[in-house]
């Protein structure tokens, strides 16, 4: 199979790109769409949840009395996450947790957004533009980014939880950072820099010849 061009290992990745590009929007319009209807009624019921993290210890002691002792053995080295909705009355903790909800999902809708351009152009045979590397180094720096702003919000999503639900019968842990997105980014820059150096060697050929 082609690596580039169509039919390819790019044409793939782009379908792929594309198809979470359009559940991302439609996930968008949604949240941002029940966010303002709670800001206008005053409910606080979104329809993706607020993540949090809750510790595993009595699941797993749970779990232990369905089999024989000695049998299998349980480990947690991390909370259990899990997404919670309120009925509770709108408040500020949750327009803000809600906002920032919001803004994540139109974050990743413009960092999908810029990676199409550059996978457009590779399906096409256009791999030694110069605007391919930019492109691509802009996603790194979104993934780069991306990894703090979600470890952010989903500590501001337990402050959320812990404001207005409580936790009188839960231990909550906390998030855990999400290091792929760092990779993902790292790998994404090395990609971006390899394009940018082909392009100008592919210029260079060309005034040569």
């Amino acid at each position: 199979m082609k690596a580039t061009g169509r039919w390819s290992i790019v044409s793939l990745i782009r379908f792929t790109v594309q198809f979470a590009w359009a559940v991302v929007l439609a996930f968008t319009v949604i949240a941002g769409a029940m966010f303002i209807i709670g800001l206008v009624t005053g409910t606080s019921l979104f329809p993706m949840g607020f993540p949090v993290y809750l510790e595993a210890n009595s699941y797993i002691k749970d779990l232990r009395g369905l089999f024989e002792p000695g049998t299998v053995v349980f480990q947690s080295f991390a909370g259990i996450r899990v997404n919670y909705f309120s009925f509770q009355e709108l408040s500020i903790s949750t327009i803000l947790v809600g906002l920032i909800q919001v803004g994540l999902l139109g974050y990743t809708l413009y960092a999908l957004s810029v990676l199409k351009r550059p996978l457009n152009s590779m399906a096409l045979d256009r791999v030694f533009e110069p605007e391919n590397g930019k492109d691509l180094k802009t996603v790194s720096l979104l993934l780069l980014f991306a990894a703090p702003l979600k470890y952010g919000y989903e500590w501001f999503s337990r402050w959320n939880f812990e404001s207005v639900i409580g936790t009188a019968e839960l231990t909550l842990m906390p998030p855990s950072f999400d290091f792929t997105l760092l990779m993902a980014g790292f790998t994404c820059y090395v990609v971006a820099e390899i394009v940018n150096q082909a392009a100008i060697m592919h210029d260079e050929q060309k005034l040569t010849v």
